[in-house]
């Protein structure tokens, strides 16, 4: 690909999908209030990542590993990814009980005794589409677009894998400052499950299985 495309693609992102949530404090709904809530905002998020995926296996992705081998580091990384966001989330909870004065805790959410069958459907895609767009995004496209960019060295390699990770932290500001360290520990756990699998894929399942698990606790507990 033209260094000229890259750099164009590139601000494009960064422009219109990476920086609009660093500045936008208080508009934001929790992805609670929102999980049964079809959004036309959300299908074109979707689309978005499938796009950049497919271009990403296309163009940069090397990986020819046969099916079993896959399937293996999929179940292997996923699980794994899955239980340390787990694991964070437990330890959070934890200090936000014993120093609530620094942390906060979990959202509160009033259970509807009508949530209907629709509600289940759009909350699943909702959540599947915003882990594997935040997977593509700071997963996948930035980290490797800023290392194309500057020529992979290895000083521009670690720069670039701390600033998407900086960006997708930042990006949870609006529901304060420990949603932002949980995020900052949480993309080092998936950013390392997708160096080990070469795709979004497990890290997209984990991401999603955990977020799900959490909009369950906060409907029913």
């Amino acid at each position: 690909m033209k260094k000229k495309y890259l750099i164009f693609e590139f601000l494009t992102v960064l422009v219109f999908l990476v920086l609009p949530p660093l500045f936008n404090f208080s508009s934001n709904s929790s992805p609670v209030e929102t999980a049964g809530i079809f959004s036309i905002n959300v299908v074109f998020q979707f689309l978005v990542s499938l796009a950049l995926d497919f271009q990403h296996r296309s163009f940069f992705s090397s990986q020819k590993e046969v099916l079993n081998a896959r399937i293996i580091k999929f179940c292997l990384y996923s699980t794994l990814s899955l239980g340390c966001l787990m694991a964070v989330y437990a330890i959070f909870e934890t200090v936000s009980f014993l120093l609530p004065q620094f942390f906060s805790s979990s959202e509160s959410y009033i259970y509807d005794e009508n949530l209907t069958p629709l509600f289940w459907v759009f909350s699943v895609f909702n959540f599947f589409t915003a882990a594997y767009y935040e997977e593509v995004i700071y997963r996948q496209f930035l980290p490797y677009f800023t290392a194309a960019l500057t020529g992979n060295r290895k000083y521009s390699g670690m720069a670039s894998e701390v600033t998407a990770l900086t960006l997708f932290s930042l990006s949870h500001v609006y529901l304060g400052f420990s949603a932002v360290l949980n995020a900052l520990i949480c993309g080092i756990i998936l950013r390392l499950c997708m160096k080990k699998t070469g795709t979004v894929t497990a890290g997209t399942f984990a991401h999603f299985t955990y977020n799900f698990m959490l909009l369950l606790f906060y409907l029913f507990s």
